[in-house]
């Protein structure tokens, strides 16, 4: 069923260069500072003197990633599953296969906590799920960042990223437009 829904979305991405769709139809959304934080306790101490909250699956997952050592940016796109043509319940292997015809790849995992700790005016109540290469957990389950602003505060929480988990469309994703360096 994977090879079968593979090539429907490589089809589908044919079909969308042939009528026009440009990988750029999506305008980026913000540009994040990453390597900032060289360490998970530098970047737990900003979040706690910016008051910005998590849990304890999600402080785990950041002890979890990698740092970048030198500071750069990243452009995101925020964009809707159903925009790139999900319709129906998808897995993530399915979300990226319909991103990557678009120019859309997974973010660096930094791009989670950039994003809490900007001081952006995200929408409240809004969920954006951080598309990127799954950390596990505490419990050693696969997890990714999301951001969400509520009326008070901003969080960094985690989702489930199982690869056979079948995720409903109406989902915020985040997106870079920078090709990871495994891709090159």
């Amino acid at each position: 069923m994977a090879s079968v829904s593979g090539f429907l979305f490589q089809a589908i991405g044919m079909l969308r260069r042939a009528i026009g769709l440009s990988p750029n139809q999506f305008s980026n959304w913000l540009t994040v500072d990453v390597g900032i934080y060289k360490t998970s306790e530098a970047c737990l101490a900003a979040m706690k003197e910016k008051d910005r909250s998590l849990n304890r699956l999600s402080k785990g997952c950041l002890q979890r990633v990698g740092w970048a050592q030198e500071e750069d940016q990243e452009e995101i796109v925020k964009i809707l599953d159903r925009e790139l043509g999900l319709v129906w319940t998808y897995t993530l292997g399915e979300l990226s296969t319909a991103a990557l015809a678009f120019g859309l790849y997974p973010c660096r995992a930094e791009v989670g906590p950039a994003l809490c700790m900007q001081d952006a005016d995200l929408p409240v109540c809004e969920i954006f799920a951080i598309f990127m290469e799954p950390i596990l957990d505490l419990h050693g389950d696969p997890q990714m960042f999301s951001v969400v602003r509520y009326s008070d505060a901003t969080a960094l929480h985690v989702m489930w990223a199982e690869p056979k988990f079948r995720h409903t469309p109406g989902t915020t994703w985040v997106f870079s437009r920078r090709k990871p360096a495994s891709a090159t």
